[in-house]
C-alpha cells in the first residue's frame, strides 16, 4: 500500500489488529522520516478476517492485494492418526518392559521407548502448529511513501502438467541454488494417487526472466500470470542482499487417460461479477452433492480473479459444466470425457471423483450502469438454469434409488 505517513499507518495496522483480539507479529521497518517503508504481519482470529483486511485497505492506495486459504483436514486426519498409532505402540512397549528380565532386553525397549516418545512429541508438535494456524489468520502489509516507493521487483505464478513432479522440483531446487535464490516453501500431496506440488521460491530480479522461462520448459504450462517490476525512483538504490522477485510454482502430474477413468474439465470465463459466480458454483455444486477442494481469490489493479476446483459425481458432469459455461464468455475450455463403455452395473462412487478446474476472471468495462443492467438480468437466466440443473439431477438421483 501506498500511505501518506508510514509511522502513523503501522500504528493504525497494530491497533486495528489489537482492536479484535489480534497481535503483530512481525514488524520491519527502514529508512527514515518521509522515506520510510514498513513491512508487518498481523495474526487475527478467523472470523474477523475480512472485516480487518477491508479496515487495512482504507488506510492508503492499494497496490497489490493477495487472499487465499488452505484446506488442512487431510493432514489433521493423518496426524491423529499418527498420534493414536505412536500411543498404541508406546502402551505395548510399557507392557513388554513391565514383563522384561533381561538387561539387554530392559535397554532395547527403553531404546524403543525414547524413539517412539519423541515421535508422539514432534507429532503433537505439528498438531498444535495447525490448531493455531486454523484459529488464526494472518496477514501481511508492505507500506511504502508514494513520493519514494522504490520499485517493486517482478513476480508470477505458474500452473504446469508435468510426468514426473518430483522430478521436477529436484530441477527446479536445482534451478534456483544455481540462481542464489531461496526457498520459501515446498509442499508436496499426493490425492486420489496424483502427485501436486507447490513451490514458493526468491531470486533476484536480473534472474527473474530466465528462471521463468527454464520452469516453463519442464511442461505444459496450463495458467501463467506475471506481474512485471517497476522502475526504481531512487536511482542510488543498492542491489537487494537477498533475493525479492517472487515465484510461484504449481506442478500435477499429468496420468495417461485411462478407460473408467472419470471424466475432468478446465474452463475458464470472463464475467462482470466474480464474487456472485463463485456463489453461483458453490450452490451448484451443493446441489449436486458435490465437493470443493479450494477456493482462491485475487485483486489486482482493481480486477478481481477467482479459482475453484470442485469434483462433483460422473453422471452430473457434463450437467454442472455447462450451467458453469453459462455464467459467462468461456475464454479457455478444455474436456477430457470417459473413455470406453460403461458398465450399467457398475456402483456409484462413495465420493464424487470428476474434477472441474474453473477460473472467473473480472470483465472489464467502460460503461458501468449498462452492464449492471446486463448482470442483472444475466442473474435471472442463469439462477433459472441452475434450478433446472439442480431439479434434474434430483430426479435422475430419484429414479437411479
Amino acid at each position: 500500500m501506498d500511505v501518506e505517513d508510514v509511522p502513523s499507518a503501522t500504528v493504525q495496522v497494530r491497533l486495528i489488529a489489537e482492536s479484535v483480539g489480534g497481535f503483530l507479529e512481525q514488524l520491519s521497518s527502514q529508512g527514515v522520516e518521509e522515506r520510510q517503508q514498513s513491512t508487518m504481519t498481523i495474526r487475527v482470529p478467523q472470523p474477523e478476517f475480512f472485516n480487518v483486511f477491508d479496515r487495512i485497505k482504507l488506510l492508503g492506495k492499494v497496490l497489490n492485494e493477495n487472499a487465499g486459504s488452505e484446506d488442512v483436514t487431510e493432514r489433521f486426519i493423518d496426524l491423529e492418526a499418527r498420534l493414536k498409532s505412536a500411543a498404541r505402540e508406546e502402551l505395548s512397549l510399557l507392557s513388554l518392559l513391565e514383563r522384561a528380565e533381561k538387561v539387554s532386553e530392559i535397554l532395547t525397549i527403553e531404546r524403543e521407548l525414547s524413539r517412539i516418545r519423541t515421535e508422539l512429541e514432534q507429532v503433537q508438535g505439528q498438531i498444535n502448529f495447525l490448531e493455531r494456524r486454523v484459529d488464526l489468520a494472518t496477514i501481511i502489509v508492505a507500506l511504502f511513501p508514494p513520493q519514494f516507493r522504490v520499485g517493486q521487483p517482478p513476480s508470477a505464478s505458474l500452473s504446469l502438467e508435468v510426468s514426473d513432479v518430483s522430478q521436477e522440483v529436484e530441477a527446479v531446487k536445482a534451478l534456483v541454488s544455481a540462481a542464489g535464490g531461496e526457498f520459501d516453501q515446498v509442499f508436496t500431496t499426493v490425492q486420489n494417487g496424483t502427485g501436486r506440488a507447490s513451490l514458493t521460491i526468491r531470486v533476484f530480479a536480473e534472474d527473474f526472466n530466465r528462471v521463468v522461462s527454464a520452469i516453463e520448459s519442464q511442461g505444459k504450462v496450463t495458467a501463467k500470470e506475471v506481474r512485471e517490476g517497476t522502475g526504481l525512483k531512487d536511482t542510488e538504490t543498492a542491489k537487494p542482499e537477498d533475493p525479492d522477485s517472487r515465484i510461484d510454482v504449481s506442478f500435477i502430474k499429468k496420468e495417461p487417460f485411462r478407460e473408467g477413468q472419470p471424466p475432468s474439465a478446465s474452463l475458464l470465463l470472463e464475467v462482470s461479477d466474480v464474487s456472485q459466480r463463485v456463489e453461483a458454483v458453490k450452490a451448484l455444486v451443493s446441489a449436486a452433492d458435490g465437493e470443493i477442494d479450494q477456493i482462491f481469490t485475487t485483486a489486482r489493479d482493481g480486477a478481481e480473479r477467482a479459482s475453484l476446483t470442485v469434483r462433483v459425481f460422473a453422471q452430473d458432469f457434463n450437467s454442472v459444466v455447462s450451467a458453469i459455461e453459462s455464467q459467462g464468455e468461456v475464454k479457455r475450455k478444455e474436456v477430457q470425457q470417459e473413455i470406453g463403455p460403461i458398465d450399467a452395473e457398475t456402483a456409484i462412487p462413495d465420493e464424487p471423483d470428476s474434477r472441474i478446474a474453473v477460473e472467473f476472471v473480472e470483465k472489464e468495462s467502460s460503461n458501468t450502469g449498462r452492464w449492471v443492467a446486463i448482470g442483472v438480468a444475466a442473474s435471472v437466466v442463469i439462477l433459472g438454469f441452475l434450478f433446472y440443473v439442480t431439479y434434474q439431477i434430483g430426479q435422475r438421483r430419484g429414479e437411479t434409488e
